[in-house]
């Protein structure tokens, strides 16, 4: 895995890139809010077109809420809005004070 990093383009963020045998990973941080983001095409091989996409939204937990319910509702709006061609899954769950969001994004 290779990485790079810039933050000329982003004030206040670091984004870096990551190079994996699958296609590359882009990650931005933001230290002021400790947030960050994830956008990861899964590819086969040369020829052909990402066979997965995983988007991932990281937040510092605070509260304690209604989570399985938050998940659902998020879970829902995406998949109206990604359309019949593709599938939509939500991996969410809370770890190291750290909330987790990542949606797959699959061709049928």
């Amino acid at each position: 895995m290779v990485s790079s990093s810039r933050t000329d383009d982003s004030p206040g963020w670091t984004v870096r890139g990551y190079e994996h045998e699958s296609g590359a990973q882009i990650t931005g941080f933001d230290p002021s809010t400790g947030m960050a983001l994830s956008i990861q095409p899964l590819f086969k091989d040369d020829a052909r077109p990402p066979d997965m996409v995983i988007v991932g939204n990281y937040f510092h937990w605070v509260c304690c809420r209604g989570d399985r319910q938050l998940e659902e509702q998020n879970g829902i709006c995406r998949a109206e809005e990604i359309g019949a061609a593709y599938s939509l899954c939500l991996n969410h769950q809370i770890k190291d004070n750290l909330e987790m969001f990542e949606f797959s994004i699959t061709e049928l």
